[in-house]
């Protein structure tokens, strides 16, 4: 894949705020160079990059983007670095170190994510794609105004996916997507999209439909989310973050939900024998702590009514991997 991004040549002149105008590598009659976002000098540290300031939204300001031939990891280290000298907004000196090492610890993070996935400098060459480093550069701004581990391994995770899917456009935009939304969500949102994830969509069976695989899947992967503080107004936020729909109307009661998804576990003949006012309740009291405790859950804050979209499919199997360690698929649930 070319590494030429954007030349000079495509970028015109942008208005940007108050007036002034944006040109590729800086401000219109003034200085050019990676110094013009914060008034600071900056080598891009990058070899064989080039450095180009473009402008973006109404109120726009330089958005730095390095075109490069080749990326070693120690320069994608030092992309992170640039991506936030460059783009993020001036602040008072304890403030900007602050940033400046939530940023460094989000790199960190990603590094170690890239050793344990084992990903090639020809896979980091990926960095050279416009896009990829505009959801790069949200991410890089995200992990500073939060000081939050989880979002960093959230946002690592995101990037990573990213870097292998820049053949599949809905993926990679699902992904940019969920980059931006990921700022907008608490440690307690994205654990609520994954438990929603893993027990209204994801299949609890590898094998036979009985209670002991259903009782081990549940405390092995729905069990670490269990504890995330739910309210209405969460879900509410988790719907205009643009991550789930919220279903409203009459709707069934959590454990006949599950009850109908997996009838086999509570051996009746017909379907309609799951209605009973009991029958279901006492069965899972019985034969699940779990999942009992799912629908005393489920009574409280109705967390199985979100409907998760692409982005939210993506944060939730996300945060399911960094939390559980383990490696899933999201191809099946974009399709």
């Amino acid at each position: 894949m070319s590494g030429d991004g954007i030349k000079l040549d495509d970028v015109t002149t942008t208005e940007a705020e108050d007036g002034e105008e944006w040109r590729a590598g800086g401000r219109a009659g003034g200085r050019s160079g990676p110094s013009d976002a914060l008034g600071t000098s900056y080598g891009s540290n990058v070899s064989g990059s080039q450095v180009h300031s473009l402008a973006v939204g109404e109120q726009s300001r330089a958005i730095t983007v390095v075109h490069h031939h080749g990326l070693s990891f120690t320069e994608a280290e030092r992309l992170f670095g640039l991506l936030f000298e460059q783009n993020f907004p001036r602040l008072a000196e304890v403030a900007r170190t602050e940033a400046r090492r939530r940023v460094d610890e989000f790199t960190a993070t990603f590094m170690r994510g890239a050793a344990a996935q084992k990903v090639t400098e020809e896979q980091l060459a990926n960095f050279s794609e416009p896009d990829v480093q505009f959801v790069l550069n949200a991410a890089v701004q995200g992990s500073a105004r939060r000081n939050s581990p989880r979002l960093r391994e959230v946002l690592a995770g995101l990037i990573l996916r990213r870097l292998h899917s820049h053949d599949d456009a809905l993926e990679s935009l699902a992904l940019g997507e969920a980059v931006l939304a990921a700022g907008r969500l608490t440690n307690n949102h994205l654990h609520i999209l994954a438990l929603c994830f893993l027990t209204m969509y994801a299949d609890w069976f590898d094998g036979p439909v009985i209670w002991s695989a259903a009782n081990a899947f549940l405390q092995e992967m729905v069990v670490p989310f269990m504890s995330a503080k739910m309210s209405g107004g969460d879900l509410l936020h988790i719907e205009y973050a643009g991550c789930a729909t919220l279903g409203r109307g009459p709707v069934l009661p959590f454990h006949n939900v599950i009850a109908h998804k997996y009838s086999s576990l509570f051996h009746v003949d017909k379907l309609e024998e799951l209605n009973g006012p009991r029958l279901v309740p006492s069965v899972i009291e019985r034969e699940s702590p779990v999942l009992n405790r799912l629908c005393e859950l489920s009574e409280q804050v109705g967390f199985y009514l979100l409907r998760p979209t692409t982005v939210g499919v993506v944060l939730a199997v996300t945060t399911i991997e960094q939390v559980t360690g383990k490696r899933l698929s999201i191809d099946e649930w974009l399709r």
